[in-house]
């Protein structure tokens, strides 16, 4: 889809979220316009979670394409924070000899970040070796508000953050002892 087409259709997001019917709408909405709007492979929350549980999970390689302050605040646990302007030959340079052979899952808040990342690179990773490039389907909003643990650099945390606080309003709030 043209890049102009991909603005538009955030822009009219947002400008929906910005009216009354705001309540209605939902990451679940997010998610099926970032799908939409990008050609690269996305995956569930619960199948992530299902890879990283198997006893083969060493292929599944995460990358975090967060502003480091949202990194810092909480991330999925093993994640590599990647800068996601990061031009696609530089993310190569670094990173090609890791992607041997793994899954590479790209995230950020709702999935759009990390969706531009992902297309962006995903050529250039499946030539160095990676199984396969991904998306995290609703980022890490959607993995946190299905009660899956997030990790700071002390561990386990009940932080998100927000992006800002427009975007924060699709983040649930964590009843405490609920994490799966």
């Amino acid at each position: 889809m043209p890049k102009a087409a991909v603005w538009f259709s955030f822009f009219s997001l947002l400008m929906l979220l910005s009216s009354p019917a705001c309540a209605q709408l939902s990451l679940d909405v997010i998610e099926k316009l970032v799908q939409s709007n990008f050609s690269v492979a996305h995956i569930s929350w619960q199948d992530l979670k299902k890879a990283a549980a198997a006893p083969d999970s060493a292929p599944c390689l995460l990358f975090d394409t967060r502003a480091p302050e949202e990194y810092h605040t909480s991330h999925l646990r093993a994640a590599i924070q990647v800068d996601p302007q990061m031009p696609a030959a530089d993310f190569i340079k670094t990173y090609g000899d890791t992607l041997q052979g793994k899954h590479a899952v790209f995230y950020c808040s709702v999935g759009y970040r990390s969706s531009q990342f992902a297309q962006r690179v995903q050529h250039d990773a499946l030539k160095s070796g990676a199984r396969s490039v991904a998306n995290l389907r609703g980022g890490i909003f959607r993995w946190y508000n299905e009660s899956n643990p997030v990790f700071d650099a002390g561990g386990i945390t009940d932080n998100i953050h927000p992006y800002d606080p427009f975007w924060g309003k699709l983040v649930r709030e964590r009843k405490k002892n609920k994490i799966k």
